[in-house]
């Protein structure tokens, strides 16, 4: 309740006094009632003065809405540009017209934007729009990139009519590359979400995604490795264990190559332990189980290219939580 009063001080007590005035006016109705000139000018003045704070509220919303979501950032988008609920959280939108596309596999698509400005952290979120596509919807996507990237990105999978759009509009679908002054404009709100920076305050963490609930822990993994390459005072972390589960691994591809990219790293840094992950894939049939048992003894697993085997079916949580529990007693 303190933290109410301290955010929305300013509003509660605006909405007090505009209550007080409707009841005084109320109670002051019936007691002039029978004096018709002083009602009719009480009335009239205070009709036309309500009247005037309304339209110029609604005319400095409209332009200040109209130029954040639509042209180019005004004085006045950037003087509130920081205004928000979160550190980091805004409520004007900005057009971003620095971007890079880059294809995965299984028309999925990565737009890189630079900062500018534009602050984030792990496990949040944004709202996008590109106008060329629709001038009205905005989709929200995960952020994956890590805060000590120069850039931010995220993943869109071209699975709708919206996408689709931003698949042709970046001209992803002529297969060849294309200038960056051909790239359309792209209008970004947020960051929003809350921060998923306590990771960085425990020796040993377990993260779980399944689906598409696994692009956040792209940012995470990221911001993790990036902490512990420059030996940042903030992550304690010496042990990580992450679970993976998916239905179909080809619609993720693009994570997996992020996860053989750590591995890689973390050999080189003679550090192959810090990071331990499972994979399971809970949507196969018996033709796939014949395929992945003939190939089980090759080096690398036959769907993801990692030195991790692909585990089928869903994980036992009681067996995996009893064996980290004795691994790190407390």
């Amino acid at each position: 309740m303190g933290n109410l009063f301290v955010n929305e001080g300013l509003s509660i007590f605006v909405i007090l006094v505009w209550l007080g005035m409707n009841v005084f006016l109320f109670v002051w109705y019936y007691r002039v009632y029978d004096i018709p000139d002083k009602f009719f000018y009480t009335r009239k003045l205070l009709g036309g003065f309500q009247c005037a704070i309304h339209t110029i509220a609604h005319l400095f919303n409209v332009e200040w809405c109209v130029n954040a979501r639509v042209n180019n950032s005004d004085p006045y988008s950037i003087a509130l540009s920081d205004i928000g609920d979160k550190p980091g959280e805004t409520y004007l939108n900005f057009a971003r017209q620095r971007i890079k596309v880059v294809t995965h596999p299984f028309k999925t698509i990565e737009l890189q934007m630079k900062k500018k400005g534009f602050k984030m952290e792990v496990g949040q979120y944004i709202f996008v729009k590109c106008p060329v596509v629709s001038r009205l919807e905005w989709h929200p996507f995960t952020l994956t990139s890590a805060p000590e990237e120069d850039f931010f990105s995220i993943h869109i999978r071209i699975v709708g009519d919206w996408t689709e759009g931003l698949f042709k509009a970046c001209g992803c679908d002529k297969q060849e590359f294309q200038d960056a002054w051909k790239l359309p404009k792209i209008a970004v709100d947020g960051p929003f979400g809350t921060a998923s920076e306590d990771v960085f305050s425990y020796e040993v963490v377990m993260l779980v995604g399944a689906g598409i609930g696994v692009t956040p822990f792209a940012s995470i993994l990221k911001s993790i490795w990036y902490k512990y390459c420059n030996k940042a005072p903030n992550l304690r972390l010496k042990k990580i264990y992450f679970y993976w589960l998916c239905r179909d691994t080809h619609a993720f591809e693009w994570f997996a190559d992020l996860l053989q990219l750590l591995e890689t790293q973390m050999q080189e840094k003679d550090n192959a332990g810090f990071l331990s992950y499972n994979i399971y894939l809970t949507g196969w049939d018996e033709s796939q189980a014949n395929h992945f048992a003939v190939h089980h003894d090759e080096e690398k697993d036959v769907i993801t290219g990692l030195k991790q085997k692909t585990l089928y079916g869903r994980p036992n949580w009681d067996n995996e939580f009893n064996t980290i529990g004795s691994q790190h007693p407390k």
